[in-house]
C-alpha cells in the first residue's frame, strides 16, 4: 500500500517500506517557522522519512544532503560574499539541499509555490559539463524534486556495490548495446546517457557526459568471481577490439575489495597479453 504522495517510486525502486518519522517533521516544520516560509510538500514528505540519510549515503557518491537547520535562503551574507560569488548566484527563494561530496556544485529547490517545486543546480558537474559562466549561475534540472530524487536514486542504484574496475571508450555502438541487451538484464533507462546492466551478482553501469568524447564504463560486483565474469563480457564489445583493458583501473571503496580488484585486474592483464 502506498503511503506516500510523492516519494513512493523510489522507495518502490528500492524495495523499501517507507516510514514517517514525527520527529524529523517537527524538525522541517521547525526550520519553516524561523525562516517565515512554508516548505512544499514534496521536499517535507522527503525530509520526514526515518533513516532518510542513510538511504541518501547508500545511494550517492558521498554526497550531502542538507539537515533541516542547514536550509536557507540564497542571499548574500555580507557584501564581499556577493562579490565572490556574483549576484545572479543568490535567489532569495532558492534553498540548497545537497552539496557534491568535493563542493563543485550544489542543488536548490524553488519556492514557486507549488507542491512539488523545480530544482536547481550550481557549478560545475554532470548536469553540464563544460558549464563555467557565472553570469549564467543557476541551470534548471529537473521540474519536480520527486522525480529529480526518483532519478538521482535510480541513477546510483549499484552504487557502493563491492568491488570496483572503471574504464573508459570513445564510442558505445547499436551492436555493443544489442549485444549486452543479450548477455546481461537492461535495467529500464532513464536517460540517453546511461545505461544500467545487471548480472546475477555483478552490475555495469555506462555513463557519458552530454558532450564529452568519452564514455565510462563502471563494472561492480560482491565477489571477484563476478567481476571477473563481468568484465570478460564487457571487453566483448567492439569498443575494446583494440583497447581491452588498456584503459581499466580499479576504484573500490574499501581497502579489502580493491585488493581483491586488483588481483582479478592482474589475472584479465595477464590473459589478454597470453593470447
Amino acid at each position: 500500500m502506498s503511503i506516500l504522495r510523492y516519494h513512493q517510486a523510489t522507495f518502490d525502486l528500492i524495495k523499501q517500506t517507507p516510514t514517517i518519522s514525527e520527529s524529523q517533521l517537527d524538525e522541517m516544520d521547525k526550520r519553516a517557522a524561523e525562516l517565515d516560509v512554508q516548505f512544499p510538500a514534496a521536499v517535507r514528505e522527503l525530509y520526514s522519512i526515518e533513516g532518510l540519510y542513510k538511504i541518501f549515503k547508500r545511494y550517492s557518491d558521498c554526497d550531502r544532503l542538507l539537515e533541516p537547520f542547514e536550509l536557507e535562503r540564497k542571499v548574500p551574507r555580507n557584501p564581499m560574499h556577493e562579490e565572490i560569488r556574483g549576484k545572479a548566484y543568490f535567489k532569495p527563494n532558492f534553498f540548497t539541499f545537497f552539496y557534491e561530496n568535493e563542493g563543485v556544485y550544489e542543488l536548490a529547490f524553488e519556492l514557486d509555490g507549488s507542491d512539488d517545486p523545480p530544482v536547481w543546480f550550481e557549478g560545475d558537474g554532470p548536469y553540464d559539463y563544460s558549464y563555467r559562466d557565472r553570469k549564467k549561475s543557476w541551470i534548471k534540472v529537473d521540474d519536480h524534486f520527486s522525480s529529480f530524487f526518483f532519478n538521482w536514486v535510480w541513477s546510483h542504484l549499484y552504487y557502493n556495490f563491492g568491488l570496483t574496475i572503471v574504464g573508459t571508450s570513445d564510442k558505445f555502438t547499436a551492436d555493443d548495446l544489442s549485444f549486452l541487451q543479450s548477455a546481461l538484464r537492461e535495467v529500464k533507462p532513464l536517460f540517453d546517457n546511461l545505461h544500467h546492466f545487471e548480472g546475477a551478482d555483478s552490475h555495469l553501469q555506462i555513463s557519458r557526459y552530454y558532450d564529452a568524447d568519452e564514455f565510462v564504463w563502471w563494472l561492480d560486483a560482491d565477489s571477484a568471481n563476478a567481476i571477473y565474469k563481468l568484465a570478460k563480457i564487457v571487453v566483448q564489445c567492439s569498443c575494446f577490439k583494440d583497447t581491452k583493458f588498456d584503459t581499466f583501473h580499479t576504484q573500490s571503496l574499501s581497502d579489502q575489495a580493491e585488493e581483491e580488484a586488483e588481483i582479478v585486474f592482474a589475472r584479465l592483464i595477464e590473459e589478454e597479453k597470453s593470447k
